[in-house]
């Protein structure tokens, strides 16, 4: 991709996240039930559900895009760190489209991730030896970097990207692609994006299925 190709990638992908955020459909759901409301919707920025097949279902309202929204994912538990950079609280940070790990430039908690592109979720049962990530400084744009000042995020970068733009509708979608998650204490979870958007269609809400996995052969 030429640096032009890049720059208008990322200025049609800001108006069509701008876009998705103003103009989504208008939401009359309550505050408190933000995934689309009636029919015992459940209450809370991040909600987890049980399948019951050993996996969860957790959906984040991230819509906020002056709020990050913290996950521990071994307590499930929604963190509120006094110091997001120092905090070995948290694994997992979102903001709108943003996903970002307590690693590198990010945090100290040391997670990284591993994207394996077109690996069935269901059938990975143990983490991969090599190939992980964490969140690096943004790459200067004389260095092929992109237009925008935030940093590479690890779910957000290159192949390891999580979504694919449609600028027809201006609608993301997650990539097929399977992470494993290294977290903040040691363990490995195996994890898949599922969708951006809420039952009314507003973007910002974030989906994903997930569930613990063995340590690589190697440890």
């Amino acid at each position: 991709m030429t640096r032009m190709s890049e720059a208008l990638f990322s200025l049609l992908l800001g108006v069509a996240l701008g876009v998705a955020q103003g103009c989504a459909p208008q939401l009359d759901t309550p505050a408190d039930k933000p995934f689309g409301g009636g029919g015992g919707a459940p209450e809370g920025t991040i909600v987890h559900e049980d399948p019951g097949d050993g996996t969860t279902i957790t959906r984040v309202d991230a819509s906020d895009s002056t709020v990050w929204v913290y996950l521990n994912l071994s307590s499930k538990e929604e963190i509120v760190p006094d110091s997001p950079d120092t905090s070995a609280d948290w694994d997992m940070g979102f903001q709108r489209s943003n996903v970002k790990i307590n690693g590198g430039v990010s945090g100290s908690g040391n997670v990284e991730i591993a994207a394996l592109t077109g690996q069935e979720f269901g059938s990975l049962s143990q983490a991969p030896d090599t190939g992980y990530i964490t969140d690096e400084p943004d790459t200067p744009v004389d260095q092929g970097g992109d237009e925008n000042d935030k940093p590479d995020y690890a779910f957000d970068t290159g192949d390891s990207r999580w979504w694919d733009y449609n600028p027809a509708n201006h609608v993301l979608t997650p990539r097929d692609i399977t992470y494993v998650l290294h977290s903040v204490d040691g363990h490995y979870y195996k994890l898949e994006i599922l969708s951006y958007y809420n039952d009314a269609g507003a973007s910002g809400y974030l989906s994903f299925r997930w569930q613990e996995i063995a340590d690589p052969s190697n440890t």
